[in-house]
Order: C-alpha cells, then structure tokens, then sequence
C-alpha cells in the first residue's frame, strides 16, 4: 500500500460512524465530533493600586468522536485526533454566557477587603468541531484496502481510503480548520514554516 510519510489533505470532516456523533449540550441542532465545555471565573484584583481583571479556569470537559475526511471520492479515517497541533484553534463557538456575580455589595465589599479580589461573574462556553468543516491536515498517509458495493463510475463512490495518522518522524502532526494560507501565515518565522510549506509547495499529498 501506498505510504506517504508526510503528507497534506484538504476535506471535508464527516464522523466516521453516522450514529455516534456529539450534539451541543444548547443547541441540538448543532452537530460534530469534538465538544469543549469550559467554566471560567472571572475576577477583579487591587494590586499596589493597580486593578488587573483575571479569569480562572474552573472545569474543562473534552468529548469527541471518531472522524474521517472526504475528498472528491477518498475517504481518510483520522488516527489520534486529540494529538494533532492547532485542533482546537478556530472552533466553533456554539454558547457564550456571563453570569454575573449577584452577591450583596457588603459580601463583595467584604471579599475584597480579606482576599484582595472580587468575582464578577462566571462564563460558559462552548466550543465545537462541526461536521461539514473544512479542514487542513499534515500528517502520515497511509492507503488502506478498501472495497465498496457501489461501481466505481457512481458520481461520489468512495476509490480509495487512507489513514492519516502522527508522523514518525520529527515533523508536526497538524488538523486545523485554517486554511492553507491561514496556517502558513501562522507559522511563519519558525521551523514549522518551512517543513509545511515544502510539503504545500511540493504537492505531496494523497489527493
């Protein structure tokens, strides 16, 4: 089988399995394969007289799903997803809240005096990898045997299937939602840059 040590795909993700996908815990119609639930708290501090608002990370809880990418007609299963740099860069916000803190002004007041800080209020988001999205990925392509019932000559009948997975080498296993020019223009000014775009330049890719 074809094995490309590192290699780039563009595709659209789609969950591996149609039945086990994440829905936003406020808004159903929201679907994907990676949901991010943080809690921060935010708050205000007197330090020598100079006020600095901070925010707190109170919980985090990660929930994701296996994918794949398609691309005309090839399929690429996703190996190790949460290992990949730049993932969770460009999610989809699918809540933001800020409930703010509804203490008696003596509590705050009180608070501020013994702990030198005050809690504003409390910010819920969430974040999400949604199905659909274009997404841009540097990594080890690997063909796998694939057979299918549909003929091949069947506008969108899958041909050919790859894993992508960490590299072995040194480079940087990359899934983002940037696009191509996005991520370069992020890269830039480091060794990063230059492997990435040797591999765009290049054309190395599965498709």
């Amino acid at each position: 089988p074809k094995v490309i040590e590192y290699g780039m795909i563009v595709g659209k993700l789609a969950p591996a399995d149609s039945l086990k996908v994440l829905h936003s815990n406020f808004n159903k119609e929201y679907r994907g394969v990676l949901r991010i639930l943080e809690l921060k708290e935010h708050t205000s501090s007197i330090r020598v007289k100079v006020v600095r608002d901070s925010a707190r990370l109170m919980s985090r809880i990660v929930n994701h799903e296996s994918f794949k990418i398609l691309k005309k007609n090839m399929q690429v299963l996703v190996d190790q997803p949460l290992e990949a740099s730049y993932l969770e860069e460009n999610l989809h916000t699918t809540y933001n809240n800020f409930a703010v803190n509804m203490d008696s002004l003596t509590s705050k007041v009180v608070t501020a005096i013994i702990a030198k800080e005050t809690v504003k209020g409390v910010e819920t988001t969430e974040h999400m990898l949604l199905t659909g999205t274009t997404l841009t990925c540097f990594g080890k392509l690997e063909q796998m045997p694939y057979s299918s019932s549909s003929p091949s000559w069947i506008p969108g009948a899958v041909k050919a299937q790859y894993r992508l997975s960490p590299p072995s080498n040194d480079y940087t296993y990359i899934i983002t939602s940037m696009s191509k020019s996005e991520l370069i223009e992020r890269l830039k000014n480091t060794t990063k840059f230059l492997r990435i775009s040797l591999v765009i330049f290049g054309t190395i890719g599965a498709g």
